[in-house]
């Protein structure tokens, strides 16, 4: 099978066994397009190029030179470190230390992955939890206890409001490493109910921290409840919802309004909309 894709070309008079990059390409099973890209880069450079027609051809001993490029691939080395992995002396203590390096940043990425796919199933229950209440009406709901970090904002604008929640954002990426914060606030209820007036006092992050003791905690408890989607310009709607629902029965309540933000996201003319849980704690 092989013998159908030799070329004999004589080189100063000594004739060597090579491979056109078609031929090349299916003895490697890569892409020709590939072969022609790493020519370029300088990561795989045929043996020989005609001169007249500029044809590319490759010799027997490059398979094994192919053969490393896709173990540095597999590991995740990029071009740029390939090149440099091959223009080294090819020790095994230089394998080593590749490998460990890579290793290293396979860990890192892992854990990385891992954050995402925890985020990313706490998202799908919390979206889902929600979405078993009808939108728009208020109930009441049973709530477990939940923990979560606290930071003071400001809101005399929403210019303010929003640049406490950007500061707020920053200052858990650093810390935490993350950009996948679920996030909430905590609203005045003594504002709104004498001034109509919506006022952050503070905005929660609800992700899970491992061993923080500055955690607090929102208590078990029912809780007079509406979910609603909407721009934040409309939020009064569900506020005053949920103030006739407290009027209307006879309700006493703890404390200020909690918010969480399920879902936030911009639509194709960047108009925000938020799927948000609003509640305040129902007095036992």
């Amino acid at each position: 099978m092989l013998d159908t894709f030799l070329e004999i070309i004589i080189l100063g008079g000594i004739m060597s066994t090579y491979f056109t990059i078609g031929e090349m390409s299916k003895l490697s099973n890569l892409p020709i397009k590939t072969l022609r890209y790493y020519d370029e880069v300088g990561v795989l450079k045929p043996a020989y190029t005609n001169p007249e027609n500029n044809y590319r051809y490759y010799s027997m001993d490059q398979f094994m030179h192919i053969d490393v490029i896709k173990y540095c691939r597999t590991m995740g080395l990029s071009l740029e470190e390939i090149k440099d992995f091959l223009k080294s002396d090819g020790s095994i203590e230089s394998m080593i230390d590749t490998i460990k390096r890579q290793s290293s940043l396979l860990e890192k990425k892992i854990k990385e992955l891992s954050e995402i796919k925890n985020y990313l199933d706490d998202l799908e229950i919390s979206i889902s939890n929600v979405l078993e209440h009808q939108e728009n009406i208020v109930f009441i709901n049973r709530n477990k206890k939940r923990k979560y970090m606290e930071y003071k904002c400001k809101t005399e604008t929403p210019e303010d409001f929003e640049l406490s929640l950007r500061d707020t954002v920053l200052h858990i990426e650093e810390k935490y490493g993350t950009v996948y914060p679920q996030l909430g606030s905590t609203v005045s209820y003594k504002d709104f109910v004498e001034n109509g007036k919506i006022t952050y006092t503070y905005i929660k992050d609800f992700a899970k921290r491992k061993n923080n003791s500055k955690m607090k905690v929102l208590p078990e408890g029912e809780y007079i409840t509406i979910i609603y989607d909407d721009n934040a310009n409309n939020a009064k709607i569900y506020f005053n919802k949920i103030l006739e629902y407290i009027k209307e029965n006879n309700i006493e309540v703890v404390g200020d309004f909690n918010e969480v933000w399920v879902m936030p996201r911009v639509d194709k003319n960047t108009k925000e909309k938020t799927l948000i849980q609003l509640e305040i704690l129902k007095k036992k």
